[in-house]
């Protein structure tokens, strides 16, 4: 019988039907152990008053995720090392930056938004949150699974573009919370917008970067017959970025806090993909 591993080109062989079955078991692992994880972050929120627990717990989860993939998938001994490693240095950016946040700032708007919105019953509404990223988490890590699971002999075009796209997404994440961390240093800044840098051509570009991150691994998986369910990565993150915990609470919060002048960035400036700011006419009309 073929190796299972062989999960690629058009036909869905047996071996492919095997390979799949392993990959959800796989999937479900990551699952159990993400709930379980943010089960502990969502006591030690209770603890600390500090929603943030989940953000790192998030992170730490899907670093975990991209290593454990990458030691139990049936794919290229080469493409799982490639996720095992592109995975696992995203997640540790990603976490301790937000741990850093965590340990030296106050809890995030957004969290600050559902707590006062949920008064007394917060506690209980961070519980199944918490609870809603662990599932989260567990889709958007099919992209690093599909890598895993792919048997390509050797690179081709399409991983030279996945990987460029990784270096290009990490560098302007990284660049762009550096730059809005430098300017909340700077005293008197805390009441006004950050608009330098890349948040002068987006307000939230490290959320862009981050949904860019996801696209990498669409043409690392592309070519073998599951390829489109790497899309669930960039998908989720950006519902979840403009749906759900992102967005939507960190600009209510800034219209609160900053007024007039975040009113004025957030009409001209683009709200997620990097564009010139928009100029008001001269003109008299």
């Amino acid at each position: 019988m073929p190796r299972c591993g062989n999960i690629q080109g058009d036909r869905v062989t047996i071996s492919t039907v095997y390979s799949m079955a392993h990959a959800l078991q796989l999937l479900i692992s990551v699952y159990v152990i993400m709930a379980s994880l943010m089960v502990f972050a969502w006591l030690a929120s209770i603890k600390h008053n500090n929603a943030g627990f989940g953000d790192v717990a998030w992170s730490m989860g899907m670093g975990f995720s991209a290593l454990f993939y990458g030691a139990s998938g049936d794919g290229s001994l080469w493409l799982r090392l490639l996720v095992a490693l592109l995975g696992g240095v995203w997640a540790a950016r990603l976490a301790l930056h937000q741990l850093a946040r965590l340990l030296n700032e106050p809890e995030s708007p957004r969290y600050r938004e559902f707590r006062d919105r949920w008064g007394d019953s917060a506690r209980y509404r961070f519980f199944f949150l918490f609870q809603v990223q662990a599932l989260g988490a567990s889709l958007c890590s099919m992209p690093f699974l599909m890598v895993a699971m792919y048997t390509q002999a050797s690179p081709q075009w399409t991983t030279y573009l996945g990987v460029a796209i990784w270096l290009t997404a990490i560098a302007g994440e990284t660049l762009s919370d550096f730059q809005l961390a430098r300017f909340r240093l700077r005293h008197g800044n805390r009441s006004k917008t950050c608009k330098n840098g890349l948040w002068r051509y987006s307000r939230h570009p490290n959320y862009f970067f981050e949904g860019l991150h996801w696209v990498a691994y669409v043409f690392l998986a592309y070519g073998m017959a599951f390829w489109w369910l790497t899309l669930t990565g960039p998908v989720v993150v950006l519902l979840l970025l403009c749906r759900v915990t992102g967005i939507p609470a960190v600009e209510r919060q800034a219209l609160r806090s900053r007024g007039s002048d975040y009113e004025h960035y957030r009409n001209s400036t683009s709200m997620l993909v990097p564009w010139f700011p928009q100029r008001k006419s001269n003109r008299n009309t």
